[in-house]
Order: C-alpha cells, then sequence, then structure tokens
C-alpha cells in the first residue's frame, strides 16, 4: 500500500474527494509540522499563508487526512526501511563524507562501534596488574596505574 492508495481509501470511506491542495497541506504538514509552510506549499500567498493554514488544520477532514497520513508514515518507516534508505546512501552518496557516514550509520546498527569496558575482579596483586597495564598499554599507562594505586 503506498500513500496514494491510502488517500483513496479514506476518500471511498468518507465519501470527499480531497483536492490536490488539500493533499499537499496535509502532506506537507506531516513533513514539516509547520501549518504556514504547509499551506504556501499548498499554494496560498506569503501574506496569507499563516491565516490559510491555520483554517485549513481546523478542518475535520483535514484533520482526518493528516491522522491517515501520520499513520502511514509510522507503519511503512520500519527499522528496515532506515536501513535501506542509509544503505543506498553508503552506495550512492555523491561525496565521501556522506558515503563516509552512511557506513558508519549502518555499521552502528550492527554493533561494530560499541564501547566495551573488560571488568573483571582478580585476586592478582597490585604489582602483577601494574605489569598487565604496562604490558598491554605501554609504559606510560604502567607508571599512572603504579601512581594511582600507590606504589611509588
Amino acid at each position: 500500500m503506498n500513500i496514494t492508495s491510502v488517500i483513496k481509501e479514506l476518500e471511498n470511506r468518507n465519501g470527499h474527494d480531497y483536492s490536490e491542495r488539500e493533499k499537499v497541506y496535509a502532506l506537507t504538514l506531516v513533513n514539516t509540522d509547520n501549518q504556514s509552510e504547509a499551506a504556501r506549499q499548498a499554494g496560498s500567498s506569503h501574506q496569507r499563508a499563516g491565516q490559510t493554514g491555520s483554517e485549513m488544520a481546523k478542518d475535520p477532514r483535514i484533520q482526518e487526512l493528516v491522522e491517515a497520513i501520520k499513520s502511514y508514515s509510522t507503519d511503512v518507516i520500519t527499522d528496515d526501511f532506515i536501513k535501506a534508505g542509509i544503505l543506498k546512501e553508503a552506495l550512492e552518496a555523491d561525496n565521501s563524507r556522506d558515503r563516509r557516514e552512511a557506513l558508519h550509520l549502518l555499521g552502528k546498527t550492527k554493533g561494530l562501534f560499541r564501547d566495551v569496558i573488560d571488568q573483571r575482579i582478580t585476586d592478582k596483586p597490585d604489582t602483577d596488574l601494574v605489569e598487565d597495564i604496562r604490558r598491554e598499554l605501554g609504559e606510560e599507562a604502567g607508571e599512572r596505574a603504579r601512581k594511582e594505586l600507590g606504589l611509588d
């Protein structure tokens, strides 16, 4: 089902055909949450957009159309839909920065960029722990660990 069929179904149920102006207003309102902008996109003049947008928002038929579009939008925008859009961006973006950002987001969805803290309880003496830190993280980290543990 697409947005056109959602609108048609609503029109059939209510026995009322929405004008192109009403459809554009409702779709824009759902996307921008701005009544004036929705009215401008639907053909209202800049001077009358605020008034027209407010009037249209109060129309119960248009309110019903807006709710139907919102309901459709939340049904369609699933995790898979979002991932597919990010994948498309990763493959087709015009510049490398956008492709990298899309790939980064895809990596996050796969759990590739999680911060993991390895925490263990041990009976090792502090001097052995300092040596493990020095071996794993380097001389400077080992010295800091020695000072933190008061082994100076």
